[in-house]
């Protein structure tokens, strides 16, 4: 059986930023799409959306913008 470790990098302050946006845009799509809702739609609804946006903001940043938020620095066999 191989195990493996890494030493992985983590940008705070651009996660903080990433989380801070993605809750500014949830917000303000729930307020704008989701009014005469019950609030069991628009919890779930929130959550997905906050979860895609942010995913969507790492994928962005990571990939096509080669500004990353995880970093992986090395990887080796423990």
């Amino acid at each position: 059986m191989h195990r493996y470790a890494g030493w992985f990098v983590l940008d705070l302050r651009l996660l903080v930023f990433v989380l801070l946006v993605g809750l500014l845009l949830t917000a303000g799509t729930l307020a704008i799409g989701f009014r005469k809702r019950q609030w069991a739609e628009i919890v779930s609804a929130g959550f997905s959306l906050f979860i895609m946006i942010v995913g969507g903001l790492i994928a962005l940043l990571n990939g096509v913008v080669h500004y990353p938020v995880f970093r992986i620095e090395s990887f080796f066999p423990f």
